[in-house]
């Protein structure tokens, strides 16, 4: 067997259980893929692992670098076996098969044949037809004859054997080796680094995640590739930039042969192209990673019937693997050799402006189609952008060298959107920069406006510190893009009633909403809905108007669901919901159902909720979209958390951070590890939930996020002044309670009065009474219950659970006769936790002072008796819709 890999063998768990599998039902494993996977170190390793389980008494190895045939492999099992004794002929197979078959079944043996790709045609040894043929009949007898007693793998960079028994079906499985899985190619990578003494700090994690990637996690490349960091001269972010010039210098001079450098092993297989071939290759350099072949034709101009040619001879030689991405799209996306573009890169032609230029604008023109397709077909877009990020990010950063600074700007904003679905923080900031930094401008509009480069830069910038949970950032730069659009009068492109207006206000309600000023919020969006509604007035076919009004009602559901306008919400998400629909757009429609899931949670609709969430996070699991995945399981699990259920509950917040943080999202992780902190005191974990408070605090201090820090510092002074109450936490405490709730309430203060400023307030009163300080207590209760009542969202919960209860209550109260009749259902009441019974028996006795009623009672309680006390003097406000 060869010796194990220098940096050891890990991970292809699932490349090892289908070869496990293939050989139990007997058929002949073949392992194809560029050179340089580990196809040799998997079926070394598969040999050695399933000798272990028993599955094999033993295994044979035999190399085809340098040439061999059927009598090769009949020797080499022979001598294995040991019966390669004077009257064994290799050369006569039927004998020799003879002799190995009974010794085969006495001891089942493992054959592995590698390298086979030499013997193919236009191989280094490549075998006369006649003999070829005779090598794969003697490799399928020993498969096939000795019932199970010879299993064998073959390994090949080209899977065309030309033998239709080895072709894929009942006797053969093919199984493409290709890169490694990323966690575990880091794994090797930091092997490596250690091995050669690397310090591990010159290899950052997000720089060695981008080069990994870049490199298709190809353990030949990884190898090769960081060994050049023994240069301290060389940074990895030099190596991403400088990757061509510096391929010569990718070598490893302990190994021979194909491994001792990324260019000996991809010229391996260039020997196996005609020099015609060779000169259209070249064509192939602008590309990143690959390309659909479609954009690979028209940009590089190869004649149908060269390429028809070209193609094939590709393929044998492991340089490109044809691959589709999904399902609906037929047109093949065509993976590179992650050596192959820098090494062409390098070749006379390869700098061919016309080239270039038809590279960057097919591209730009691909990102436009991209962003447009997103709506109505995401899976598809997205799946496709993912594959095509390399070349849209190259064609961008060449069309800002060209300066085509409207074009570069549109394409940056269109690269933007699936950056952020994918949760590409780091990418999306580098293209920011980009388009940003000082080049030759296109000039200022004629009409003196702005131009179309510094609207999407801006309201880019703007975007993005939004979603990174930098809310001051982004409120900065949308009102002054705000000013500098109103200052421009009515009908002047991007001014006052533009789309643009309208895309302003809709960024300008987001951040009053992010910042906790959710009838602010509401205001803004009713704007940008006015400016909208006239622009579709005018032209009712632009579908962009169309789509935007129908996400804006679904953003404006959402302030009106958090403002507790739970009716005016639901027909606000199911006319968005219609507008989708109307639309075709499928994700549109997953976020105004998930969107109703919210609002059944509200409304304790639990089952509905859940059904929701659980649909969405399959849909934006599929599109690979972390943070609107990460929305779902954090509604989940708030769901399971008012079902006290706190296994399940945890379990989602878990996942839910785990997506968020890999998004680059601090701000929703920081969200989320507060409710982890709500479960954990919930479930009596004290200590465990004020790690939790304190570390979403600090990252909210950090983004300045003054409504989140408000929910942490409430969270935090509400733990500490329970405990103090149960005696598990000094007494001394209760002043640290008492200034985060006063923090907390300056805060909420100068937030919109739906901040649920009533909860901030009940803490301080408890605090009050535990200090002994009962005037200040009634002070805070009194206007907490006054707070909690104004709420519409509380009216609206009592309203829909109680209304008839409510105006029979009143009714009793100048109908003493009736009063008996009500008692049985007040004792019921009181067992359910409902304490009215007392202050509604004053209240029929005529007592009418709301306080003095509410005395000791919660919010709900003192707000279904004042609803009883409105009803009765006929000053209740008109009920909400439901």
């Amino acid at each position: 067997m060869p010796e194990d890999p220098r940096y050891g063998f890990s991970g292809r768990g699932r490349e090892l259980l289908d070869i496990e599998r293939a050989l139990l039902r007997g058929k002949i494993v073949l392992l194809h893929g560029f050179g340089g996977t580990g196809k040799t170190a998997l079926a070394a390793e598969a040999a050695r692992w399933l000798c272990r389980t028993g599955m094999y008494r033993g295994a044979c190895f035999v190399s085809f670098e340098h040439g061999g045939d059927a009598a090769r492999v009949l020797g080499r099992l022979a001598e294995h076996l040991g019966v390669s004794d004077g009257g064994f002929d290799a050369g006569d197979a039927t004998a020799a098969l003879a002799r190995l078959v009974p010794a085969l079944v006495e001891r089942p043996t493992l054959l592995v044949a590698d390298n086979l790709e030499s013997v193919l045609p236009g191989g280094d040894a490549a075998l006369p037809a006649g003999e070829r043929a005779a090598l794969w009949q003697a490799l399928v007898q020993l498969a096939t004859a000795s019932k199970g007693g010879c299993g064998v793998i073959l390994t090949s960079r080209d899977a065309a054997l030309g033998d239709g028994r080895l072709a894929p079906g009942q006797r053969a499985m093919h199984r493409e080796v290709g890169g490694m899985d990323p966690d575990d190619a880091h794994a090797l990578a930091a092997r490596l680094l250690g091995d050669l003494g690397i310090d591990p700090r010159r290899a950052p994690y997000p720089e060695l995640r981008d080069l990994l990637q870049k490199l298709d996690h190809h353990p030949l490349a990884i190898q090769l590739v960081l060994r050049a960091l023994g240069d301290t001269t060389l940074t990895l972010k030099a190596i991403d930039e400088e990757f061509a010039t510096l391929l010569p210098r990718f070598t490893d001079d302990t190994e021979t042969g194909r491994s001792r450098s990324l260019m000996a092993s991809l010229e391996y297989s260039l020997r196996r192209l005609s020099e015609e071939q060779r000169e259209l290759l070249v064509r192939l350099a602008p590309f990143e990673g690959g390309a659909s072949e479609d954009d690979l034709l028209a940009i590089t101009e190869i004649p149908e019937a060269a390429w028809a040619k070209l193609r094939p001879a590709l393929e044998q030689a492991a340089l490109i693997r044809a691959e589709q991405v999904h399902q609906a799209v037929r047109v093949p996306f065509l993976r590179f050799h992650p050596v192959l573009a820098p090494y062409l890169r390098m070749r006379a032609g390869a700098e061919d402006e016309g080239l270039r230029e038809r590279y960057a604008k097919r591209y730009a023109q691909v990102a436009h189609y991209l962003y447009n397709r997103d709506g109505r077909e995401p899976t598809e877009a997205r799946a496709l952008a993912r594959v095509e990020m390399p070349n849209l990010r190259r064609a961008l950063h060449l069309r800002i060298a060209a300066g085509a600074r409207d074009e570069a700007a549109n394409m940056a904003d269109s690269l933007a959107r699936f950056l952020r679905s994918f949760g590409y923080g780091r990418e999306l900031e580098q293209i920011r920069r980009q388009v940003e930094e000082p080049t030759e401008p296109d000039g200022p509009a004629p009409d003196g406006n702005f131009t179309l480069a510094e609207y999407l830069r801006e309201s880019g910038f703007a975007e993005d510190a939004l979603h990174r949970g930098d809310i001051h950032a982004a409120f900065h730069r949308v009102t002054a893009l705000l000013q500098r659009i109103q200052d421009l009068p009515e009908g002047t492109a991007r001014g006052r009633g533009s789309y643009e207006h309208c895309l302003v206000l809709t960024l300008l309600g987001r951040c009053f909403e992010a910042g906790g000023r959710p009838a602010t919020a509401e205001a803004r969006y009713q704007e940008a809905l006015h400016v909208l509604e006239t622009l579709i007035e005018r032209d009712r076919e632009q579908k962009a108007y169309v789509r935007h009004r129908g996400v804006l009602l679904a953003e404006l559901g959402d302030i009106l669901s958090e403002q507790g306008k739970y009716g005016e919400a639901r027909s606000t998400y199911k006319d968005s919901l219609e507008i989708m629909k109307s639309l075709n757009d499928a994700r549109g429609q997953a976020v105004a159902l998930a969107q109703l899931g919210t609002l059944a949670m509200h409304e304790q609709g639990y089952p509905e909720a859940k059904q929701r969430y659980r649909e969405a996070i399959a849909f934006f699991g599929n599109l690979q979209e972390p943070r609107a995945e990460a929305a779902a399981w954090h509604q989940l699990g708030l769901i399971f958390k008012r079902e006290r259920n706190w296994d399940e509950a945890e379990r989602c917040l878990r996942l839910s951070i785990g997506l968020e943080e890999d998004a680059g999202n601090a701000a929703g992780a920081a969200g989320t590890c507060g409710e982890l902190g709500s479960v954990a005191r919930l479930a009596g974990r004290a200590e465990e939930a004020e790690l939790w408070y304190r570390k979403a605090l600090k990252t909210f201090e950090d983004l300045e996020g003054a409504a989140s820090q408000a929910i942490q510092l409430n969270n935090l002074a509400a733990l500490i002044q329970q405990e103090v109450r149960a005696g598990r936490y000094p007494t001394s405490r209760l002043a640290e309670a008492r200034a985060l709730a006063d923090q907390c309430l300056k805060i909420k203060s100068n937030l919109d009065a739906y901040s649920q400023i009533w909860t901030t307030l009940e803490i301080l009163a408890s605090i009050a009474e535990q200090e002994g300080d009962k005037d200040a207590a009634r002070g805070y209760r009194r206007e907490a219950r006054e707070t909690f009542a104004a709420f519409p969202g509380n009216r609206y919960g009592i309203d829909k659970r109680f209304g008839d209860l409510i105006s029979l209550l009143a009714a009793a109260a100048t109908q003493p006769e009736l009063h008996s009749h009500f008692e049985p259902l007040l004792s019921k009441l009181e067992a359910a936790g409902w304490h009215i019974a007392a202050p509604v028996r004053r209240l029929w006795a005529g007592e009418r002072d709301w306080h003095a009623l509410a005395e000791g009672l919660d919010g709900n309680d003192a707000l279904l008796v004042l609803r009883v006390l409105e009803t009765l003097a006929g000053t209740a406000p008109p009920p909400a819709e439901p």
